[in-house]
C-alpha cells in the first residue's frame, strides 16, 4: 500500500512540475518542442492604462504580432493569453486559489498605444465583436478504487487537456457591488479572460459560471474529507481572541489567508500565521495542510459573466451577450 501511495504522489508531483512551467503549448507531453509565447492573468495584473510601451515589454515581454501602425502616434500590437485551468473531474469543484495550470486554448489581446503610452486593451471578442464560447465541461470520472497503474494512466489522460476554472452562484454570493478588484479576486479567484480595459480606467472581465443542479445546494453540499457534526466541534481561534464557531461548509483558503463564516453568518478573513487553533469535526486541523474540494453536481454547460470595474471598484455584474451594435 505504501508503494502504491508513493507512485500516486510522484505522478501528481510530475504533473505539477510540467504544467506549472510556461513552456509547452498546447499542454501535451511533448516537452522537447517549442511553443508560442503567451501571457496569463497574473501578467495582466501588472499592467495599467497609461504605462509606457517599453515598461510593459519589461513586465510581460514582447507582443507576438503587430496588428496596425496608423501613424507615428498610434499603433496596436497583439498578445496571446491563456486561461487558468485544472484537471477536470465530474462533481469536483476546482480550487480557485490554485493557479499553476493553464488551459490549452488561447485568445488574443489587442494593446493600443498613443504616443508610446497604453491607451486601451481589447480582447478579440471586444475588438471584432465576436462571440465568447460557452465552455461545455465533460464527464471525466476518477475511480479511486482502481490500482495505482490504472489510476496514474487515468490522471495522465485527464491532464492532457485541461478545462478552464469556473465559479457558481455560491461564489457570486460572496461578492458585492462596491468591492475592490483585489477583494473580489480574493473571494472568487482570477477571471477567465480580460474583455476590455479602457483609458477611463474601466475594466471588463469574464468569469465562467456553472449552474448548481439538485443535490449540490448550499444546504447539503459538503467539503471533501470534512464531516459536519455539532456546532461546537468546528471553530477557529485567532491569537489573543476568543474562539469563533464556524460553518465548515464555507471555509476557504486564498494564499496565506483563511476565509470562513461563523455559525451566525458573519464573514471573517484571517492570516494563517495568526490562527492559534482550528478544529474541524472536533479534531485539531493543521491550517497549513487544508486541501478542501467541494463535491456537488453542476450543469455541464457554462455561461459567461462580465464584471465591470471603474477605478478598481466593482461597478456591475451582467451576463455576457454578444454586442452587435
Amino acid at each position: 500500500m505504501l508503494i502504491i501511495l508513493k507512485i500516486i504522489i510522484i505522478s501528481l508531483l510530475c504533473f505539477n512540475n510540467i504544467f506549472s512551467q510556461k513552456v509547452e503549448f498546447p499542454s501535451k507531453f511533448k516537452i522537447l518542442k517549442q511553443s508560442p509565447f503567451w501571457i496569463d492573468w497574473k501578467d495582466l495584473a501588472k499592467i495599467k492604462i497609461g504605462m509606457d510601451k517599453n515598461e510593459i515589454i519589461k513586465k510581460i515581454g514582447h507582443p507576438i504580432q503587430i496588428y496596425e501602425i496608423k501613424d507615428k502616434q498610434n499603433d496596436t500590437y497583439i498578445y496571446r493569453a491563456r486561461e487558468f485551468g485544472y484537471i477536470f473531474l465530474e462533481n469536483i469543484k476546482p480550487r480557485l486559489s490554485k493557479n499553476s495550470f493553464w488551459t490549452d486554448s488561447s485568445y488574443y489581446l489587442y494593446f493600443t498605444y498613443n504616443n508610446g503610452k497604453l491607451k486601451e486593451i481589447k480582447s478579440e471578442h471586444s475588438y471584432f465583436r465576436t462571440p465568447i464560447q460557452n465552455y461545455q465541461y465533460g464527464t471525466a470520472r476518477l475511480d479511486i478504487s482502481t490500482n495505482a497503474k490504472d489510476l496514474a494512466k487515468s490522471l495522465v489522460s485527464k491532464a492532457d487537456k485541461l478545462s478552464p476554472l469556473w465559479i457558481d452562484i455560491d461564489d457570486l454570493n460572496k461578492i458585492k457591488i462596491g468591492m475592490t478588484e483585489k477583494n473580489v479576486v480574493q473571494k472568487i479567484g482570477y477571471p477567465a479572460q480580460l474583455f476590455s480595459y479602457s483609458k477611463d480606467d474601466v475594466k471588463k472581465v469574464i468569469y465562467r459560471v456553472r449552474e448548481i443542479y439538485d443535490g449540490s445546494t448550499s444546504l447539503n453540499k459538503k467539503k471533501f474529507k470534512v464531516k459536519v457534526s455539532t456546532k461546537k466541534s468546528n471553530y477557529v481561534k485567532e491569537k489573543g481572541k476568543d474562539r469563533v464557531f464556524i460553518d465548515p461548509e464555507n471555509i476557504n483558503q486564498i494564499k496565506n489567508q483563511i476565509q470562513f463564516n461563523s455559525i451566525d453568518g458573519e464573514s471573517f478573513v484571517i492570516e494563517k500565521r495568526n490562527i492559534e487553533l482550528l478544529y474541524i469535526d472536533g479534531k485539531k486541523s493543521d491550517v497549513n495542510k487544508l486541501g478542501f474540494s467541494i463535491i456537488g453536481t453542476w450543469s455541464p454547460f457554462s455561461y459567461n459573466l462580465i464584471l465591470t470595474y471603474e477605478n478598481g471598484t466593482l461597478l456591475s455584474i451582467k451576463k455576457y451577450f454578444l454586442d452587435t451594435k
